[in-house]
């Protein structure tokens, strides 16, 4: 298994954050939020800027994160999001040689069926692969892929090799499911591509620290191990404020201490 990090989960300035990647040792980032707004939209000249950064640091780029169909199946967007961004999205990821893009899978809607979200999705994966990548469909709460149980009802739909699960046990248990680990992840563990790492606390429904939340993540990633599981884990710290008891680290601010935390956390896991 790879180790990876959203770059927004260190700092808003890409200098600052693979400064810290290289002297954290990790070798990947996943891209998602710039200064300018979020990937790909934009200007070129940030994204150029961005990619130098990158490559000088000599990292590789996980995956990217445009937020694509994280809204209702029939916004006016939706079409602009198919048509123009993630062709977009497609081609910046090329540049930052990976052909991985995460999406979502609309908002839900009481009076629309699943089978539009599947048309929906199955068009957006045809037009990705001719554009050479693939998609990994995440789940999250407030989209028609809540919990891993429902996203992968929506890519068994789809039934195509470049539309994939990005497992997310954290926004399982924000969507309400009871048991992300192990018997939601054994039901849908066949269709994982990607993995993103955080916790959920459902009492305060807040994200905590990966090691104080309520998913086992010791337990989950022995069983990603046993299984085979060869691509990335994805540290998404998601908290931006030090917990009750911690303080900020050397030369370090909370967010940048938080995903220090997290980061040490899974590597003395994986050891």
């Amino acid at each position: 298994m790879k180790l990876s990090i959203f770059t927004d989960e260190i700092n808003s300035d890409p200098t600052r954050e693979l400064e810290l990647v290289k002297a954290w040792d990790i070798k990947a980032v996943e891209i998602r939020g710039l200064k300018g707004g979020r990937f790909p939209r934009v200007g070129d000249d940030e994204l150029l800027a961005l990619k130098d950064v990158i490559f000088d640091a000599g990292v590789a780029v996980s995956s990217v994160s445009p937020g694509l169909f994280k809204c209702r199946l029939n916004d006016s967007k939706v079409d602009v999001e198919i048509n123009t961004l993630l062709p977009l999205a497609c081609k910046w990821a090329r540049i930052l040689k990976t052909n991985r893009v995460s999406i979502f899978s609309f908002l839900k809607e009481k009076d629309l069926v699943i089978e539009q979200v599947v048309e929906r999705l199955a068009l957006s994966t045809k037009i990705a692969r001719e554009e050479g990548c693939k998609l990994l469909l995440e789940n999250e709460a407030s989209c028609w892929g809540g919990t891993g149980r429902e996203t992968a009802e929506l890519v068994r739909e789809v039934g195509s090799p470049d539309l994939r699960l990005l497992w997310d046990p954290g926004n399982s248990a924000r969507s309400g499911s009871n048991d992300p680990f192990p018997d939601e992840y054994e039901e849908v563990k066949d269709l994982i591509d990607h993995v993103h790492i955080k916790n959920f606390e459902p009492t305060s429904r807040a994200w905590s620290l990966i090691e104080e939340g309520v998913i086992d993540w010791p337990g989950q990633l022995n069983a990603l191990l046993r299984d085979g599981y060869a691509e990335y884990l994805v540290v998404e710290t998601h908290t931006r404020d030090r917990p009750n008891g911690k303080t900020n680290l050397k030369n370090l601010d909370a967010l940048e201490s938080n995903s220090y935390d997290n980061i040490s956390y899974i590597r003395e896991r994986l050891r």
